[in-house]
């Protein structure tokens, strides 16, 4: 092993070591599902705005309005 520092992290009870050659991957993963998110949500935002316009006053949009008031600041 060309490196000798390690990471340890507990999972489920389990104790787990991450060696220094490991990390890198998982950053890289990391960016990966940053970039996989992002995409995501756009193509959500998409949907949203090519579905029919909704009517009426419900519950459910009472909670996303005041979910994404509260999001936004």
């Amino acid at each position: 092993m060309s490196m000798c520092w390690f990471r340890v992290f507990a999972t489920k009870g389990a104790l787990s070591v991450i060696t220094g050659e490991l990390w890198p991957h998982l950053h890289e993963a990391g960016d990966r599902m940053t970039d996989l998110v992002k995409k995501r949500d756009s193509y959500v935002a998409d949907q949203r705005k090519k579905a029919p316009a909704r009517s009426g006053d419900s519950f459910d949009r009472a909670v996303e309005k005041t979910l994404q008031t509260q999001i936004a600041k």
